[in-house]
């Protein structure tokens, strides 16, 4: 009788599309998790040093990523006129330079709608009139993680709408920002050091909220005419933002700011309009990149140095080094869709003990207050549950993979005994 093929064989072609398949899906996943593509257009058009970046703009169809590679790129008069996302590889190593050049009255012109510029460093627009970046008309814009330095002003609104300017640094421009008309935009997490003046509103700069940002200018924060007709703060765990001419006191806490206790916000409103402003600078950690998603930990302390910040998800732990002189305390914001827990479910330990911090939460954010003493190196924060794309889906497609290999080698193992009895027993 001839020897017949092992009957676990024939489930070989299946068992190894699934397979196959659930890798496939990891990677992709994957691939979302950890790309720095923002936009769901395939269409991605790279520019490289020497290259023309409005080449790449006019040649782009519409939602397409302008991905820019690391270099010095000495362009300006760049109009953004379709929506896109223009993007570096990071800003330390992408640079966009005007040149001082008379005709580098702006370096970016943003002129359509639902536009995104992220990961660029944009300097030497011509003093006395250049801008990094001038928004026109426009609304839905996205400004994240840029740097804008020696300019005449680093990003000027001109009726621009509903938009965010997030995570930037502006240093060393006579504006960190000016709107003269806008409304109803996020300005946030932003770093305004060194510039003669911080933000400048006008009458018509109305209803935009400004948080989580941090003052440092040489002669004024702000100025304008439209100053009180903005919002300065958000909700009481978020804050509001850090003044280096603020002179409160921190000796109450709470929402209204009238129950005993320190919490790291001042006492009395900055200039009676920001209700939360921050005692200490803050500082901000990238704690990963998840599903196209960037988090950060918020801290504001008055510790002399903060390192070393880790973000654990299959411990679900934060965990940060710490060098202080004396008594020192945090005030630490955590996204609640990375790192969660009910408020009595929380551990903080401060080299391995236990502390007691002092919680409030809203629908997104965790805020923790506490002291700890001076020779206190190490703080760890450990939650209960973590965001879900780090860990289910892998480990569900490691078991499902593991499943079907053990099935399989079963069964060919269970064929292979079958055709040794069929070929010694004729």
């Amino acid at each position: 009788m001839s020897r017949k093929n092992p009957q676990g064989f024939k489930y070989l072609p299946i068992t190894l599309t699934i397979i196959l398949t659930c890798i496939m899906l990891f990677h992709t996943q994957h691939h979302s998790v950890y790309s720095g593509a923002t936009t769901s257009n395939s269409s991605i058009i790279t520019v490289k040093e020497g290259e023309s970046i409005q080449e790449a703009i006019n040649k782009a169809p519409e939602g397409a990523t302008i991905y820019i590679e690391p270099g010095t790129y000495t362009q300006y008069q760049i109009i953004v006129n379709k929506t896109l996302t223009i993007i570096g590889k990071n800003r330390e190593e992408t640079i966009i330079n005007g040149n001082q050049e008379k005709e580098a009255t702006a370096l970016f012109s943003v002129i359509a709608n639902h536009v995104t510029i992220k990961n660029l460093t944009m300097t030497n627009a011509l003093s006395d009139i250049g801008r990094a970046i001038i928004l026109n008309n426009v609304q839905n814009i996205t400004i994240e993680n840029c740097v804008m330095i020696k300019n005449y002003c680093g990003i000027e609104f001109i009726n621009c709408n509903n938009s965010r300017i997030t995570r930037n640094i502006l240093i060393n421009n006579t504006y960190g920002i000016k709107i003269t008309k806008g409304a109803s935009s996020h300005i946030a997490f932003n770093n305004f050091k060194n510039n003669t003046c911080g933000i400048s509103l006008d009458f018509h700069a109305k209803n935009n909220l400004l948080y989580c940002n941090n003052f440092e200018n040489t002669i004024m924060n702000r100025e304008g005419m439209g100053v009180s007709f903005n919002k300065w703060n958000s909700t009481y765990v978020l804050g509001g933002n850090y003044w280096n001419d603020y002179n409160g006191d921190d000796q109450k806490g709470g929402p209204d700011q009238d129950q005993p206790g320190s919490d790291g916000i001042g006492d009395k409103a900055y200039s009676g309009e920001d209700y939360y402003p921050y005692m200490s600078k803050l500082q901000f950690f990238n704690l990963g990149l998840w599903d196209s998603k960037e988090y950060y930990l918020t801290i504001s302390t008055n510790a002399s140095n903060i390192s070393n910040v880790i973000f654990n998800p299959e411990q679900k732990t934060v965990s940060f080094t710490t060098q202080q002189d004396a008594t020192a305390y945090c005030r630490i914001i955590i996204p609640r869709t990375l790192l969660d827990a009910a408020e009595t479910d929380w551990k903080i330990t401060a080299n391995q003990e236990s502390i007691t911090p002092t919680i409030f939460q809203d629908e997104d954010f965790t805020c923790f207050y506490f002291t700890y003493s001076q020779n206190v190196s190490q703080i760890v924060i450990k939650g209960m549950r973590v965001i879900p794309e780090l860990q289910p889906s892998f480990v569900a497609l490691f078991l499902l993979i593991t499943t079907f290999v053990i099935i399989l080698i079963r069964r060919i193992l269970k064929g292979q005994r079958n055709d040794r009895t069929i070929f010694h027993n004729p």
